[in-house]
């Protein structure tokens, strides 16, 4: 009987481990035909990365969000909405990093990772 809750913790404890490192390297790219379509019709909330992130974000507690995001005015222009969005569902803009050159033009690249300098 012992040995069967030391391997179904030992099996938990991994899961666990799992998870935390899932949530510390969660990424997604957001195309800019998804995001421009969506902020017409008034439905960002149903681009489908954008959900999980929040998701991931509120379940790993301590992390930030990167945004990557591709450079000019329209690549501004996007980060300003999309952080502005972010912000307005509650995540502080302290939590939030942009970093230009998403590494793709027209596309936008979400980040969980560890936060190392806490606010």
């Amino acid at each position: 009987m012992w040995f069967y809750c030391k391997l179904t913790l030992s099996a938990s404890l991994m899961l666990l481990a799992c998870t935390v490192v899932n949530a510390d390297s969660w990424r997604a790219d957001i195309s800019r035909a998804d995001w421009v379509l969506n902020v017409r019709e008034h439905s960002v909330q149903q681009i489908e990365p954008l959900t999980r992130l929040l998701d991931t974000f509120i379940e790993a507690q301590g992390n930030k969000i990167v945004i990557r995001y591709p450079g000019g005015d329209e690549g501004e222009r996007w980060i300003t909405q999309l952080i502005a969005y972010l912000v307005s569902l509650g995540i502080p803009s302290s939590f939030i990093e942009q970093e230009p050159g998403s590494g793709r033009q027209g596309m936008i690249r979400l980040v969980v990772e560890q936060n190392e300098s806490k606010p």
